[in-house]
């Protein structure tokens, strides 16, 4: 089987990410039809955890009779000036040669025949210096219109040297600004390495935050969709501030999702609403420490509302500006400890 190899230098030289031309339909989860395709690039990194990815898509498909496509995405490094390409495993008759694919393909495409048709899987792998590695993710974002990805935040943890880790994290703020679909930053804690691998008796426990803002509202559309799966379990801490904030534009789409959010599931046991206020960052972090339990996954919004009170004072120390202030702390050696991955989202607006 001959495999389908693009040129990344091409992507380079032909793609410009504010081009509108580029964009066809919903790019969000939140604006997403509840019974269309959902269809999501997951891309990972070598050394990280595949089983978190796995267990992450799984519960992404909302369960029931949902179609999602999932492009697995193994971003691969390459030094020096060789020519970068982006590969495609499988045919358009479904045809695939195991020899030319590594063991996040393998797992991917086992999951698929577990899925019995509920899902499919397209695998890819990308090779190119980590400076153009976006040009893959969004190369493969527009040829096949896609709704959301998920980019891998390379932990120091892994072995990598410190110029190595650093071009790694390039990658992100790349896809964030480049990207025509919304955006997920995985983060993993290093006690959080092996996941479920989604056996046969699948749970799946997810936290929501939610302050309110564009970003918020795609985190808390993403995980209401994953709550409709009859295995996860999901929590939603919505923050309130201490002065009320002044009626806007923004503010009323806050509450419609929330209310919305709130009556699909309100019938929904596996699913709880938990409201408190908290006038700054410090008090909103001894609340979710307050209510840490079991959680696979927390999910937050990159930016949030009422932001001005949140990064006040926040920037000089921050070490990871990519995720956020809230998505930051969360990453950071505060819940070092923790069992739980971190989902930052980013709306694409």
């Amino acid at each position: 089987m001959t495999m389908t190899v693009i040129s990344s230098t091409l992507v380079a030289i032909f793609y410009d990410p504010l081009n509108g031309r580029h964009v066809m339909g919903c790019r969000t989860v939140q604006h997403l039809e509840p019974q269309a395709e959902f269809r999501l690039v997951a891309s990972l990194l070598d050394g990280e955890p595949v089983s978190l990815l796995l267990d992450l898509v799984e519960a992404s498909g909302g369960g029931e009779q949902r179609p999602m496509c999932v492009y697995v995405l193994h971003l691969t490094e390459i030094m020096g000036r060789a020519s970068s390409s982006l590969i495609a495993h499988k045919n358009k008759k479904g045809s695939i040669d195991g020899r030319q694919m590594d063991r996040l393909h393998n797992v991917f495409i086992n999951y698929e025949q577990l899925k019995e048709g509920m899902v499919v899987v397209q695998p890819f792998t990308a090779i190119s210096p980590y400076k153009t590695m976006h040009h893959d993710i969004c190369s493969l974002v527009i040829e096949k219109n896609v709704h959301f990805v998920i980019v891998p935040f390379p932990r120091k943890e892994t072995g990598a040297n410190f110029e190595v880790h650093q071009a790694a994290r390039s990658i992100i703020p790349n896809v964030l600004s480049q990207a025509p679909c919304s955006v997920g930053i995985l983060v993993h804690h290093p006690i959080t390495g092996f996941g479920q691998t989604v056996p046969l008796q699948y749970r799946y426990h997810i936290k929501i935050l939610f302050w309110g803002g564009a970003d918020d509202r795609e985190a808390l559309s993403f995980g209401g969709r994953m709550a409709r799966h009859v295995a996860v379990t999901a929590v939603v801490l919505r923050f309130l501030p201490a002065v009320d904030r002044e009626m806007d534009e923004d503010l009323l789409q806050d509450e419609d999702l929330f209310n919305e959010f709130k009556t699909e599931h309100a019938e929904n046991e596996r699913v709880a609403v938990e409201e408190v206020a908290a006038s700054d960052v410090e008090e909103a972090v001894a609340v979710i420490k307050s209510t840490e339990k079991d959680y696979q996954l927390v999910i937050v919004g990159r930016r949030q509302a009422w932001n001005s009170l949140l990064t006040e004072g926040m920037d000089d120390w921050s070490e990871s500006p990519e995720l956020g202030v809230v998505g930051d702390i969360l990453a950071s050696s505060d819940f070092a400890d923790s069992s739980f991955s971190v989902l930052v989202i980013q709306q694409y607006v």
